[in-house]
Order: C-alpha cells, then structure tokens, then sequence
C-alpha cells in the first residue's frame, strides 16, 4: 500500500532497520557493522533481523545482549577486556562453556584464598589489638565480597 512512501523520519524503528537491511542487499555489500541490531524492536521485527543476519552471505561485525541472535548468527566471538583481546572461533554456546569452566577455576581459586585467610586467623597472635581487629574486619569484608561474587556469577550463568 501506502507504505512504501513514507518518509524515513516517521519509520518505526523495525521498518527502518528493515528498509537499511533492504539498502545494503540492493547495494551488494559484503560487511555489516552493526551495534545491538534487535534493541527496541517488536518480535516480527527482530524475527526479519535474524534471519536477514543469518542468510547474509558477507561478514558481519555485531554486539548484541540478544541471545537468541548471538547464538544463531555468531560463529565468531570477539571479547575485548582490559588484559586485551581475545578471539574464539566456536558458537556463542560454546563460548559460555568455555567461560564457565574459566569461571569455576576463579572460584576455585577464591575458594583456596579464603580457606588460606581463615587459617592464618586461626593461629594470628594479636600482639597489637588495633591491628589485629582492623585485619579480621578487612578479612571479613573480602569474604563477603567474594561470596557476593560467587552468587552473582552463579545468577549469570544460570541465566543464560
């Protein structure tokens, strides 16, 4: 009908993202950037998006919260972090495992910290009070912290 003649300002936000997808393939490009591709768009919307993202036969570089399209269109995972960047070539399920087993290694870890914490309090001699007490304080707001970590990573991974 009328549709096709409205001016883009007056788009919603899925039929803008469907006419750029439209563009691009009339235009033959062969790479996509693309920042969170399904964010505010309605379910038929993010439906055309994935598969539009699926069949298209170039590269396409993304960040996205959408599981759904990570784990349907990435076949490539790039994590940026502050010791750098890493490249992983598997789905995006296979990347949460791989963090997953990462993960339970740091917890592990924490867990052999604090068993190391809770025997040195065991046999701290206090010769100075102030001290002593401002040790186990600190002690035992690390241990609060990591079991705080321990349940957020635990609600993260049981999210996805």
């Amino acid at each position: 009908g009328d549709a096709v003649f409205k001016p883009v300002n007056v788009l919603s936000g899925g039929e803008k993202v469907r006419c750029m997808f439209s563009r691009m393939m009339m235009f033959g490009s062969n790479m996509l950037i693309i920042d969170q591709p399904t964010d505010h768009l309605d379910l038929e919307s993010i439906t055309a998006v994935n598969q539009g993202m699926s069949n298209f036969k170039g590269n396409i570089l993304f960040s996205s919260h959408d599981y759904e399209i990570l784990n349907t269109v990435a076949n490539r995972i790039i994590e940026i972090t502050d010791n750098g960047i890493k490249d992983y070539r598997m789905t995006y399920d296979e990347y949460l495992e791989k963090n997953k087993e990462a993960l339970n290694a740091k917890i592990k870890l924490l867990d052999d910290i604090v068993k190391f914490i809770d025997f040195s309090n065991d046999g701290y001699t206090r010769s100075n009070r102030k001290k002593a007490s401002c040790n186990l304080r600190d002690t035992d707001n690390a241990k609060e912290r990591y079991e705080d970590y321990k349940r957020l990573a635990a609600q993260n991974y049981e999210s996805n």
